[in-house]
Formats: structure tokens, sequence, C-alpha cells
């Protein structure tokens, strides 16, 4: 699990704050890109995977009653985001505004103790969880 495999998803979940068929896809950037164009790079390629698969058939026969706007996508740093991570607000596939999915970013550490403190959030406060 980390930014360095673009065609995996790091971890599923339901959601934590009980959003009905919510599911949280989790991408961990355990620190080991120390380049910041790199860790940007490496970090736009993963959300290509993570919406790829939000939009594709093996998701929706996994959760069939779970829509696009039910999905969050959350990145555990070890390190700080970097400013252009931070300005990720949601990803969505070339062309369709319609599939947007959340992206936001978290503090590895804290979140592992289960303080769920906000390095940066979407437009719409959505708090979930593993």
């Amino acid at each position: 699990m980390s930014l360095q495999d673009a065609e995996t998803i790091d971890i599923i979940a339901h959601s934590l704050e009980d959003v009905p068929n919510g599911i949280e896809l989790y991408i961990v950037d355990d620190g080991t890109i120390s380049d910041e164009v790199e860790r940007y790079t490496a970090l736009t390629r993963k959300l290509g995977t993570y919406i790829g698969f939000v939009i594709g058939d093996e998701f929706f026969q996994a959760y069939p009653n779970t829509r696009t706007d039910d999905v969050l996508i959350r990145v555990l740093c070890k390190r700080p985001p970097n400013s252009a991570m931070l300005e990720m607000k949601a990803v969505t596939p070339r062309g369709d505004r319609l599939n947007r999915v959340p992206v936001v970013f978290e503090d590895m550490q804290i979140f592992l103790t289960g303080q769920y403190t906000w390095v940066s959030q979407s437009s719409q406060p959505d708090k979930g969880g593993a």
C-alpha cells in the first residue's frame, strides 16, 4: 500500500459516519516519496485508478446500492500534503462531472488514533472512516 502502487486500491471500508451505503476508499501516502512533484504525480495516477474503480463494473457489483456521491476518497498522509495536493478537493472521470468523488487528506498518525482531525476537507463536509 503506497502511492507508488498506482494500480492498487489500498483500503475499502464502510463509512464511519453511517452514511447509508457509504463507502470510503483509502490511499496510503507512507512518506517514501520525498520529491514533491513525484509525490503529486503519483497521487494523481492513483486517484485515476480510484475513480476508474468507482465507476466500473467491479464496484457496482460489489456495492450495488452505493451511488458515486456516497463515496469518499481519504488520503492518509505520513507527512503533510503539499500545496498542490491540497488543491485536490474531488476527482471526476474526464468529461463526467456527474460522477464527482470528494477527496480529503488526513494526518495518518492522528487518524489511526481515532481523532479525526482534518488536514483538508471537501466543500461538502463528510467525516467517515475505516
